[in-house]
């Protein structure tokens, strides 16, 4: 989730917080969220590295801070390539890193490019990044459902520290990938011809996976015998669903139908991913693989 799209928070949703420093988040939280720290880093070596938020089940985003005082947000999901949301320059002044956009390949309704001051906290072992406005508010917001865990959900963890000798190599990497994948015309939700390693489904498939995913969504006896915890009754929010799909041996495999459900309990867009076997697809008790839940940024 992270720095997510204001397009997928809820509409009466808005951040009315913002931090100052470290010592005002810990100060505001460490009552809800134990093991919490200021951290004041007071040069620039101590936080170059690669910072990361899980997305739900289906994703990461990631912020790259980089010893050439760059950075990027990246975005990447299963059912979408990977993107360049955010680049430019930042700086470290009074403990608090400022970024300045160079770059915006996302729109700047996006409240993870629109937090321009981002404040290092340490959880545990941890150190996570968080957003001084939307951050802040989020992590607020969080705490009643995720406690400790709300700033890896608002925030993002460090995953690795290193030096400018790997900049050149991680920049390279980062704009290979996203000049040979975002750039091409992304495909829509919906359409068939997604790309020729995957299965084209046609219009009568795609009308049967869209009616079973309505059919299976709310029964709580498929969730338990696939090993998961129903969280709902869920109410489907659009019926514009999503699709994935893979060949294996040249053969039909699974279709994925992800569908947008309304919850109210925490503000962002919700998501039940259920996955169908094509070749069960006349068995209704097989055709289900596996069933879960999770959110977009």
């Amino acid at each position: 989730m992270a720095f997510g799209s204001l397009g997928y928070v809820a509409d009466d949703w808005k951040p009315t917080l913002t931090a100052t420093s470290s010592v005002h988040i810990v100060t505001a939280l460490s009552n809800t969220i134990p093991e919490m720290k200021a951290y004041v880093p007071t040069s620039k070596s101590e936080i170059v590295g690669y910072y990361k938020n899980p997305s739900g089940i289906d994703g990461s985003e990631t912020l790259y801070l980089f010893s050439d005082d760059t950075y990027m947000r990246i975005s990447y999901y299963s059912f979408a390539p990977l993107k360049v949301d955010d680049m430019g320059r930042w700086e470290l002044a009074n403990g608090l890193i400022h970024l300045t956009q160079e770059i915006g390949c996302a729109t700047n309704k996006c409240w993870w490019t629109a937090d321009r001051v981002i404040i290092p906290v340490k959880w545990k072992d941890s150190l996570i990044m968080l957003g001084s406005h939307w951050g802040f508010s989020l992590v607020t917001a969080a705490i009643s459902d995720y406690a400790d865990m709300s700033l890896w959900v608002s925030g993002y963890k460090q995953e690795e520290k290193y030096d400018g000798a790997k900049d050149a190599s991680i920049k390279s990497r980062i704009m290979h990938q996203w000049e040979s994948k975002s750039k091409k015309e992304e495909p829509g939700r919906n359409v068939v011809d997604w790309a020729a390693t995957r299965v084209t489904l046609s219009d009568s498939e795609i009308a049967h996976f869209h009616k079973r995913a309505k059919d299976v969504i709310n029964d709580d006896s498929l969730w338990k015998r696939l090993g998961q915890k129903y969280e709902g009754p869920f109410e489907i929010k659009s019926e514009d669903f999503g699709y994935e799909c893979e060949r294996l041996a040249q053969q039909k495999a699974t279709v994925a139908v992800i569908v947008p459900v309304k919850r109210n309990d925490f503000p962002h867009a919700w998501f039940v991913k259920i996955v169908f076997r094509q070749y069960y697809k006349d068995n209704p008790e097989k055709e289900v693989e596996s069933i879960s839940c999770g959110y977009w940024p």
